[in-house]
């Protein structure tokens, strides 16, 4: 079983940016989601999902990568703020 993929971008979506280290930072957290999951073995598709989702709001755009892995853990959490 694998990952199910959502993504929610429309076509038409337009981001003023370099491409290059925005696809990295994309890959990035997307790869990171994908370990958090397959921390937590086996792999469900119907329980783990990838979601990346795109809009624009004004001036700005907003993309999300999220996924429902386990989270981050109270230790990374505690190192990530101090």
């Amino acid at each position: 079983p694998s990952v199910r993929f959502v993504a929610t971008v429309g076509r038409s979506l337009r981001v003023d940016a370099d491409p290059d280290p925005l696809f990295r930072l994309i890959l990035n957290l997307s790869r990171n989601s994908l370990k958090a999951m397959e921390g937590r073995a086996p792999i469900d598709p119907g329980r783990d999902q990838l979601r990346i989702t795109g809009q624009r709001e004004g001036a700005v755009v907003i993309i999300e990568v999220s996924d429902t892995g386990p989270g981050v853990s109270d230790k990374a959490r505690a190192h990530a703020t101090s």
